[in-house]
């Protein structure tokens, strides 16, 4: 898994495991704003239920593989933000070079809105796909690796958790 974090900038599996803490169907959203996204009300419940994800995450993908670990901030979102649609990269020096994606819908070539990934200096793109429910997907973060989402073809609830981690790629 560390080959394909470091040489591809992700890896994609499934662990129905991953969700076992966040109860989709009864978390509440805040209303939409000017953007077709919703950001999840962090009542004390959700919060809890991401602290549990990302702790459950750390320990079983990233401290194996990198040792310690920082979450820096989680969430979960329904829809999607403009800016994703251009080739961007999430690190944050010091706080983030990695990230874990938790798909909570299906997407595919009817939908749109899959990933796609190119290294950063040649920028050739050299992987895609559509993310399924319960898909897991670990991005490498660093400034080698850019990604992006292609637009939807039509509006749907996109559910993605998403947590943001710093680890020792050493």
């Amino acid at each position: 898994m560390k080959k394909e974090i470091n040489d591809n900038g992700f890896v994609v599996f499934r662990d129905d495991n991953a969700f076992q803490y966040i109860d989709i169907y009864n978390v509440t959203w805040a209303e939409k704003g000017t953007i077709p996204l919703q950001m999840v009300i962090k009542n004390a419940e959700t919060r809890d239920a991401l602290t549990k994800t990302q702790q459950w995450l750390g320990e079983k993908y990233l401290r194996p593989i990198f040792g310690n670990y920082h979450c820096d901030y989680c969430d979960i979102v329904k829809g999607i933000d403009n800016i994703v649609y251009d080739w961007h990269n999430d690190y944050e020096e010091g706080r983030v070079n990695l990230g874990i994606l938790l798909y909570f819908s299906d997407t595919d070539e009817d939908t749109g809105t899959g990933l796609a990934f190119r290294d950063h200096t040649t920028k050739k793109e050299h992987a895609s796909f559509y993310p399924k429910l319960g898909d897991v997907c670990i991005i490498n973060h660093t400034e080698k690796f850019e990604h992006k989402v292609s637009k939807p073809k039509f509006p749907f609830p996109r559910i993605v958790g998403s947590f943001h981690y710093f680890v020792d790629y050493s």
